[in-house]
């Protein structure tokens, strides 16, 4: 009897969603987070703070760049 759907072509399709979707988070996430981290370690080295990347994650990446900026504008007084 014939199928009216066929369960293996979707199960295909839907790991192939999966991959391209999982990729696409990996690519844009991973350097937004990486480079959270890395400004929020320098400000507590900077400062002498202890603050936890994490309260940032919402950050976009231009928000992070206007921070860094700002940051070394004020360590260079301009």
């Amino acid at each position: 009897m014939a199928r009216f759907i066929d369960l293996e072509g979707l199960r295909h399709f839907k790991e192939k969603i999966l991959l391209v979707v999982q990729s696409m988070i990996d690519a844009s996430d991973a350097d937004r987070i990486t480079a959270i981290q890395q400004y929020v370690s320098l400000y507590n080295g900077f400062m002498g703070t202890d603050l936890n990347w994490r309260d940032y994650s919402h950050c976009t990446t231009a928000e992070i760049t206007k921070a860094l900026d700002d940051l070394s504008n004020g360590y260079l007084g301009r």
